[in-house]
C-alpha cells in the first residue's frame, strides 16, 4: 500500500485479518509522516542547534468526555498513566471533574530521529494528560477550576498550537496554580524536569469538521532534547503553515484507523500493556 492508498476510505467489505494487516500499514505510513515532519522542523531549527539535537513526535489522541462513551476500565486506564497530573484519586470520578484527555496509548504513532527507518521510538511510553474546557461562564467546567498544562492539554482545549520553549519555565505558571495537594506542582515539575528528552516541544490540534466547528481528535507532538525549539518559537508560526498538508493527511489516516477499528471490533479498553489486568481490579 502507498501513502495516498492509506488515505482512502478504508472498504466495508474487509474481514479482520485484512484490516489488521492494513492497519500495520496504516501505521507505519504515519510514522513515515512524523519523519517529515520532523525533517521540516529541523530544517527550520538550522542554526538553532537543530543539528546536534534528538527530535522526536508522537500522535497524542483524543478522549472528550462528552463526545465518547467511556467505561469505567477505562477511566482507570487514563488514571493510571495520568496520575501525578490529575487530582482526584479516585479513577472513576475523572469524568466529573475532567472535559477529557489526550493520550498515547503505546509506542506504534511515535518516531525518532535517532532511527533512520519509521521505526516506533522505543523510548515512548503510554501518557495520559488531562484537560478542562471553559464552560460558557469562563470557568473551568473542573471543581478545581484546573488550568491545563502547556503542549497538547492546552492545544487540545482550545484547537490552536501551543509551544513549550523550554520546560524549565513551567514552574512559574503551575506555581500560579491554586491546588489542593501542594505536592502535585512538585510532581509534575519532577516528571518534566526528569525527561531528558523533552526539553521544548511543539503541539499542534489535528481536526476535523463538524456542522458547527473544527474537532480535536488528536495532537501532533514533536520536541527535541534541547531547549527553544524553533527559536523559542519565533518560528513556531511558519513551522505549522509548512506542516499543513502533512497535518491534513495524518488525519485523514488517523481516521482510516478508526474505520479500521471498527471492522476488527477493536475495543480501547485499557490499551495493550502488561498492567491491565492489575488495573482492572
Amino acid at each position: 500500500m502507498d501513502l495516498n492508498d492509506s488515505t482512502l476510505s478504508i472498504p466495508t467489505d474487509l474481514d479482520k485479518e485484512a484490516a489488521d494487516v492494513i492497519s500495520l500499514e496504516v501505521e507505519e505510513n504515519i510514522r513515515r509522516v512524523l519523519d517529515a515532519c520532523v525533517s521540516l522542523v529541523k530544517v527550520l531549527d538550522d542554526g538553532n542547534n537543530g543539528n546536534s539535537c534528538t527530535y522526536r513526535a508522537n500522535i497524542m489522541q483524543v478522549i472528550s468526555f462528552t463526545e465518547d462513551q467511556i467505561t469505567d476500565d477505562q477511566q482507570k486506564w487514563l488514571h493510571h498513566f495520568g496520575e501525578r497530573f490529575v487530582h482526584t484519586k479516585v479513577p472513576t470520578r475523572l469524568k466529573e471533574d475532567y472535559s477529557g484527555f489526550v493520550y498515547l496509548e503505546n509506542n506504534h504513532l511515535t518516531t525518532t530521529s535517532a532511527t533512520k527507518e519509521p521505526d516506533p521510538d522505543n523510548h515512548a511510553k503510554p501518557l495520559a494528560l488531562p484537560f478542562s474546557l471553559e464552560s460558557q461562564s469562563g470557568r473551568r467546567e473542573s471543581e478545581y477550576g484546573y488550568p491545563n498544562l502547556p503542549g497538547a492539554p492546552f492545544a487540545a482545549a482550545n484547537a490552536r498550537m501551543n509551544i513549550v520553549k523550554s520546560v524549565s519555565n513551567l514552574e512559574n505558571a503551575l506555581n500560579s496554580w491554586r491546588l489542593k495537594d501542594e505536592n502535585m506542582i512538585e510532581d509534575i515539575l519532577r516528571y518534566y524536569k526528569g525527561n531528558p528528552l523533552a526539553k521544548s516541544i511543539l503541539s499542534i490540534p489535528l481536526t476535523i469538521s463538524d456542522e458547527e466547528n473544527n474537532v480535536v481528535i488528536a495532537c501532533l507532538n514533536i520536541y527535541r532534547d534541547r531547549e527553544g525549539i524553533l527559536f523559542d518559537g519565533s518560528k513556531s508560526y511558519e513551522c505549522q503553515r509548512l506542516l499543513s498538508p502533512f497535518l491534513i493527511i495524518l488525519t485523514r489516516m488517523l481516521q482510516s484507523l478508526k474505520e479500521l477499528d471498527l471492522l476488527r471490533d477493536k475495543q480501547w479498553e485499557c490499551g495493550d500493556n502488561e498492567h491491565v489486568q492489575k488495573i482492572r481490579k
